[in-house]
């Protein structure tokens, strides 16, 4: 309640330890939050290499190959809310171990990553990525930001080991899943986001923080300043302190006061049920409702279109237009000359958007729309990823 210890109106006065106790713990750390008010300025977001966006997109693709045909692992998506639409929507993935293992090696090398020697034999570490649900964070313009990897219960040591894994080298840019809605919504998880976005993303954007204390950078910063609503919905972990760390957990609650004494339009607005929305949607609890509720009647909308179910309709004309609307994206980033660079040093990603090409094809001839789509958001993500590799390509684009 941020009350001072000395507070003879305080209820726990009597019993309080005053300025030795839980209380001043609590307290400190409040202040902490409250402090910060005067020094926030938002900082430049970090932008991956090259060479880590190609290994990434490389990752996105196979991983989501096999996820779609891995059923246990859709079912536990769908339990969050995230059906089989959603995973071809988000590009949503599972990466499985090797050699027996709960995980996989690569060189840090093929990421663009600098070299570490292990400091007990001398030979050179590698990159170590967890298995689980492979999470990428895709901006607009088709690069991948940053990979975050949802590691299975049973691969977890205890309770301290982390549930998500950021691939090292990625990004750390905040983005809207919806930058256009005038209510804006602040979460933890990246599933937490993309649930959200999946069934209420017309009225309002998901802006998954990856964790509680992460501040707004500079790319984030303009979308909330000129929102209506800011919606902060963080964890509501019940706040334990840890004696041995002095640090206080489940900072939900807390960081919650630091979005209002900065954005004065922010709302705190938890889930009814369980600490999250992953855990709202498992109890029952309707999540487009939950949000409608928090919204003043002039940010609902007229009326509500049901395109869970009108996007599984093929539509030969709608798909020419997705086609289009693709190429015109993929032409205006091409450097002059790319496919003639290709052709000769790179001749396998040249093979590739071919085979890919008629995977488009195939699955327009055979009206298949959840396949169409998937295939054309591939064929446009390593057209772009491809770019990258030809000389110049940070250059006007031809």
């Amino acid at each position: 309640m941020d009350l001072k210890c000395e507070n003879a109106s305080c209820p726990c006065y009597e019993k309080c330890r005053k300025q030795d106790g839980i209380r001043r713990t609590h307290s400190s750390s409040v202040s902490a939050i409250h402090s910060e008010r005067d020094r926030f300025a938002p900082a430049d977001p970090r932008t991956p290499e090259e060479r880590w966006q190609r290994s990434a997109l490389d990752l996105v693709v196979s991983a989501h190959s096999r996820l779609v045909e891995n059923q246990e692992a859709l079912a536990s998506l769908a339990e969050r809310g995230l059906d089989q639409e959603a995973v071809h929507k988000y590009r949503l993935g599972w990466l499985d171990g090797e050699r027996g293992m709960s995980c996989i090696f690569r060189p840090r090398s093929s990421w663009g990553l600098e070299e570490r020697l292990d400091g007990k034999t001398g030979k050179p570490t590698k990159l170590w990525i967890p298995r689980g649900y492979v999470i990428p964070s895709i901006m607009p313009d088709g690069s991948i930001n940053r990979i975050r990897i949802r590691r299975p219960p049973e691969d977890l040591r205890d309770k301290n080991d982390p549930k998500y894994i950021a691939i090292e080298g990625g990004g750390n840019s905040l983005r809207s899943l919806n930058d256009r809605a005038r209510a804006q919504m602040v979460l933890e998880s990246d599933l937490d986001a993309l649930l959200v976005d999946h069934l209420a993303g017309d009225v309002v954007g998901a802006i998954p923080l990856t964790t509680c204390g992460v501040r707004p950078d500079t790319v984030i910063f303009p979308v909330l300043s000129q929102a209506a609503l800011i919606l902060v919905s963080l964890d509501s972990d019940p706040i334990s302190t840890d004696l041995t760390s002095q640090r206080v957990k489940g900072g939900g609650p807390i960081h919650s006061l630091w979005w209002k004494q900065h954005f004065q339009n922010s709302l705190r607005w938890p889930v009814p049920m369980g600490k999250d929305p992953g855990e709202a949607f498992k109890a029952g609890i309707d999540i487009r409702a939950w949000v409608l509720d928090a919204l003043p009647i002039s940010l609902h909308p007229a009326q509500r279109v049901c395109e869970k179910h009108s996007a599984l309709v093929f539509d030969s004309d709608i798909a020419h237009g997705e086609i289009r609307a693709a190429t015109r994206r993929i032409s205006s980033a091409c450097p002059a000359g790319a496919f003639d660079w290709l052709g000769v040093h790179r001749p396998v990603e040249i093979r590739r958007i071919k085979a890919l090409c008629q995977e488009v094809e195939e699955a327009f001839a055979a009206a298949d729309a959840v396949r169409f789509r998937e295939a054309l958001r591939t064929w446009e993500m390593v057209h772009l990823a491809a770019w990258q590799l030809v000389p110049g390509a940070e250059r006007t684009p031809h």
